[in-house]
């Protein structure tokens, strides 16, 4: 995951996944728009995709930690 960050999240690439092709698709879609439209990985699961969608914001977390503002 690359995550961009200028005063807010401005992007956030998924680089490599392991994903069946099913909802765990669509989330690795959804939640990074979500965050970056919310500027915040505290958003919404996907439906039937909780834990790719929790696994996603959790590495955002992480990335964000290594920000000096």
């Amino acid at each position: 995951m690359r995550v961009t960050y200028d005063n807010g999240i401005k992007n956030i690439e998924i680089v490599q996944n392991h994903e069946s092709e099913d909802v765990g698709k669509r989330a690795l879609k959804v939640i990074p728009e979500r965050i970056v439209k919310e500027n915040t990985p505290d958003v919404d699961a996907v439906s039937g995709a909780s834990a790719t969608s929790r696994a996603i914001s959790e590495a955002v977390r992480k990335a964000l930690k290594n920000v000096k503002e």
